[in-house]
């Protein structure tokens, strides 16, 4: 099963996130990223691992050579695999889209924050898979988190 979030920048998606898992503590595997600073950090949730994933410039964020593909020869599932969050910075690591979908395909549950951008490489990627997507706005993110504690009671529940 395939839980994606999407909604605006800022909006709440991650809070969300962390509200479900907080209410339910289960396995996780893949990610998170969170800015430090002028740092964007990747965290392996099977390990703790950190590194920098890019860094904001004049320009706009910038990815790091090679970071990306380093972390996707690290990626691990879990009972849940969080990848929180995909966008379009990964477009330069072939590597990276392609691990992240190989470990789609071998979780029993992923949850998803996926940027809805034409330069995301993994939107058009979910088309064609059985996910499940849920739109983070202002008026629906306070209610989004009893609605994924219920899906993920659903999901584990032998």
């Amino acid at each position: 099963m395939e839980l994606l979030l999407t909604g605006p920048v800022q909006v709440g998606k991650t809070t969300v996130l962390t509200k479900a898992l907080a209410a339910r503590p289960l396995s996780l595997g893949g990610f998170t990223t969170r800015w430090a600073g002028d740092e964007l950090r990747l965290r392996l949730l099977h390990d703790g691992t950190e590194r920098t994933v890019a860094r904001r410039t004049e320009q706009g964020a910038a990815a790091v050579p090679h970071a990306f593909d380093q972390a996707a020869a690290e990626l691990r599932p879990g009972v849940v695999t969080l990848l929180d969050e995909l966008g379009f910075l990964e477009a330069r690591s072939p590597a990276f889209t392609a691990a992240v979908l190989a470990l789609m395909d071998r979780s029993p549950l992923v949850l998803a924050v996926v940027r809805q951008r034409a330069d995301c490489p993994f939107w058009g990627q979910f088309a064609g898979r059985n996910a499940l997507l849920l739109s983070v706005t202002e008026a629906s993110r306070d209610g989004l988190p009893g609605h994924l504690i219920r899906l993920l009671d659903k999901a584990v529940t032998p």
